[in-house]
């Protein structure tokens, strides 16, 4: 994949081609029709202003490619930029219902025994990859959304009552945090290989633009005795 250095070389070359147009173009265009015009046949007609008009065009379908990238690209530096926002928020968003889950799991052993903590729908290892984690909090709000679950009795008599309720309140929020989360970075993903096709696209536009440009302009300017331009394009 090209990068955005590559592609501000690109452009670097074609402000130097519109540079060079600027200066010289009318000159070469009056040159080129007055070495054309005598090879001209009856009923043929080429006037210096429509010289002038096809190197006016050229140039601006150089600029206009030139354009397309530099916007493509800014388009994908953005998305870019976006994406890492996302991440950082899903990273919060994963620290946060990492260690809520890790310290119910650690109070229900703690509380109630291993026995009971079997049958509930966790494994001993909370798991840090976002997606199995979001699964297993998910898994863990249906269980205590269930009627017919309970936290039993707990056999330390000063240990505080768990009900599934403080619970719920405690871990949903940080729950509903890490999958908006995710979903967020799924989106910024989705819209930065948007962004990455729509620039690569405009840079291939450009690349054959560019050849067609520098082909046709050199080629212009050396036949009016103008190398010297020819080899600034």
């Amino acid at each position: 994949m090209p990068t955005l250095r590559t592609v501000q070389d690109r452009l670097d070359d074609a402000r130097s081609t519109d540079a060079a147009l600027d200066t010289h173009a009318a000159e070469a265009a009056d040159a080129l029709h007055a070495a054309l015009a005598p090879h001209l046949e009856d009923g043929e007609a080429l006037t210096p202003e429509a010289v002038r008009l096809v190197l006016a065009l050229v140039r601006r379908r150089y600029a206009r490619a030139a354009d397309a990238l530099a916007e493509a690209a800014g388009a994908l530096a953005s998305e870019t930029g976006e994406d890492a926002a996302a991440r950082d928020d899903r990273d919060e968003a994963v620290a946060d219902a990492l260690g809520l889950v890790t310290q119910f799991k650690a109070t229900i052993r703690t509380q109630f025994g291993d026995a009971f903590f079997r049958t509930l729908p966790v494994d001993g290892e909370t798991p840090r990859r976002p997606d199995l984690l979001l699964a297993e909090a998910e898994q863990l709000l249906a269980w205590l959304d269930q009627d017919g679950t309970a936290f039993p009795a707990s056999a330390n008599p000063f240990a505080p009552a768990l009900a599934k309720a403080d619970v719920r309140a405690a871990l949903g929020p940080a729950v509903d945090r890490l999958r908006d989360a995710l979903a967020e970075v799924g989106l910024e993903e989705r819209q930065t290989e948007a962004a990455l096709l729509g620039k690569d696209a405009a840079l291939d536009a450009f690349d054959a633009t560019r050849s067609a440009t520098r082909t046709l302009l050199q080629g212009v300017f050396r036949s009016v005795g103008r190398a010297d331009v020819a080899a600034r394009i």
